[in-house]
């Protein structure tokens, strides 16, 4: 989601839910209510009945309604505590995820993923170390391939 899609920043929805403003929460459910019941089905995987998905959502936004005064990201902390309450439902209803062979996955690629990002982040630092001539350079001859024979 962009800021162009929403209609209200969190940087204005926050305050507003702090102290407890009229039609903040409805807005709070209207504007995440779709990423928060993803996540309650993602999480799930259709062990859990419509009802009890939709009764999860509503106890996420009580707890948005409680808590407000303590949340720096509203986004982040509301996919948080949709996980966490999903998973806590599923264990009160004693409902796990049945795990197939088919969904298990090998860690390597994580792992090469991990390093090539940091790898990544190393190489754009030391690039913004250099100057704006010396970066001009590196440019052309790695990504542009622009090499001089001698």
């Amino acid at each position: 989601m962009t800021g162009e899609e929403c209609t209200i920043e969190d940087t204005d929805l926050l305050p507003r839910l702090r102290q407890k403003s009229t039609g903040a929460l409805e807005e709070a459910v209207r504007q995440y209510g779709a990423y928060v019941m993803a996540i309650i089905r993602n999480r799930s995987r259709g062990v859990l009945t419509a009802e009890d998905q939709e009764e999860i959502a509503s106890d996420v936004f009580v707890s948005l309604w409680r808590g407000a005064k303590s949340i720096t990201q509203l986004r982040p902390w509301l996919g948080a505590v949709a996980r966490n309450q999903t998973a806590d439902a599923m264990r009160r209803k004693r409902v796990y995820v049945p795990l197939e062979d088919d969904t298990l996955i090998s860690l390597e690629p994580l792992w090469e993923r991990m390093y090539e990002d940091q790898r990544c982040e190393a190489v754009q630092k030391a690039l913004l170390a250099l100057s704006g001539e010396d970066r001009e350079i590196f440019y052309r001859f790695y990504d542009l391939a622009q090499r001089r024979c001698r």
